[in-house]
């Protein structure tokens, strides 16, 4: 049986309690590596004469024999006290200079019926236990792996998975470990052992793949083959605005025809951008038409730019009074019709761009536009569209908006 010293207390170890004190009639139990499953230690090279176990310390707290373990087995050691009070426990021990151990490179001989050879010889299938090789040929199917003549075990990927043609490759070294039944190949998955259709989307549970588990810069574009993503793989309908985590969406159309105010809350937080949209939009009298926007409470100061008006070929401007952005119909009417986009955009924070225009064919040939800015107090959830005055009510038309991220 082949040895090797123990990587711990192998030779000339020494024990103390936590006062400096030696450990005398300490109890040193060893087991296989992350089990309670006791395990045989030996007292020399030769492997054939057993420690006691547990091993017992003399009095100045040493082990009496030294400590050596099977070649290509880790240890578990558990310390304790001469009355049983456990002092440490030390998993996963290697021994010294284990050539299975820091060099498990095997030479096999087959296709799919492999033959393993392992110097020095294994002496039993231990679980756990790694080996790689240099295939001498590619699989052409199923395969076993007889290593040291312990008897034929099958290789297998993903847990039971046979493998398929290919999976094992001349030139690609194949690495594999011994779960206690069989090996699993731990590397060298290619395409062909994905079956068609093996990856479908019930397999892609929501979520299941995120941004958190893709690292930065894992997916580049080196690694996306000219045209392997194109338009024949993206199949009509199969990207849709539900699909989009922040997709464009509508609310719904606002009747212009009573109140002061027309109002949209619960805007998400996710919205960089926002289209007001004004249809034949009349109001009972004079006052230039005002656009709020706001986060928990409507802004009512700090908006900044300016409109401007052209009439019948006459143009004239105002700047904004800071209440909110104010377009200046020039010479309004309550008659005034107003039909346009405005569009609000998030610059960054919270501070907001607005650029606009709508006409008023009914009342006059009229032209209004403007652009301004405004910062917020908190992330925008609201917008509402009112008057200067605050009293003129709406009497005609619709309002809507349309958002996205």
């Amino acid at each position: 049986m082949a040895v090797n010293l123990s990587a711990f207390a192998g030779v000339g170890a020494q024990f103390f309690n936590d006062s400096g004190v030696p450990l005398s009639g300490g109890l040193l139990y060893s087991y296989a590596a992350g089990t309670t499953t006791p395990a045989t230690t030996w007292t020399t090279n030769s492997g054939t004469v057993a420690n006691t176990n547990p091993i017992v310390l003399d009095s100045a707290g040493r082990t009496p024999n030294e400590i050596w373990i099977t070649s290509g087995a880790d240890y578990k050691f558990i310390l304790k006290t001469s009355t049983g009070v456990t002092v440490g426990t030390y998993d996963d021990v290697p021994s010294l200079n284990d050539f299975t151990a820091f060099n498990n490179l095997i030479t096999v001989t087959g296709t799919n019926s492999l033959i393993g050879t392992s110097v020095p010889p294994y002496t039993a299938y231990t679980t756990g236990m790694t080996v790689s090789f240099a295939p001498v040929a590619t699989n052409t199917g199923a395969v076993t792996l007889d290593l040291d003549g312990l008897g034929a075990k099958n290789v297998t990927f993903d847990a039971s998975t046979a493998l398929s043609a290919g999976a094992i490759a001349v030139g690609k070294i194949a690495t594999l470990q011994y779960d206690g039944t069989r090996f699993q190949l731990t590397n060298s998955v290619g395409t062909g052992q994905i079956l068609d259709g093996a990856i479908t989307a019930a397999k892609l549970a929501t979520d299941s793949v995120t941004t958190i588990k893709i690292l930065d810069l894992n997916v580049t574009t080196g690694k996306l083959a000219d045209n392997a993503v194109t338009t024949i793989k993206i199949t009509n309908a199969n990207v849709t605005p539900a699909k989009l985590s922040q997709p464009f969406t509508a609310a719904t159309a606002v009747a212009s025809t009573s109140g002061t105010s027309i109002d949209f809350t619960s805007i998400p937080s996710w919205v960089k951008r926002i289209t007001l949209m004004l249809s034949a939009v009349s109001t009972s009298g004079t006052s230039l038409l005002r656009v709020q926007i706001g986060g928990g409470s409507f802004t009512t100061s700090g908006y900044v730019g300016c409109t401007s008006a052209i009439v019948s070929g006459t143009a004239g401007s105002n700047s904004f009074a800071g209440g909110g952005w104010d377009f200046n119909d020039g010479a309004g009417s309550a008659s005034a019709s107003r039909t346009g986009v405005i569009t609000i955009a998030n610059l960054t924070g919270n501070t907001w761009v607005m650029q606009g225009m709508y006409s008023d064919p009914v009342s006059s040939s009229r032209s209004v536009f403007g652009s301004g800015s405004v910062p917020i107090a908190a992330t925008l959830d609201r917008l509402r569209v009112t008057t200067v005055n605050g009293t003129d009510t709406f009497d005609a038309g619709s309002i809507n908006i349309l958002y996205e991220g």
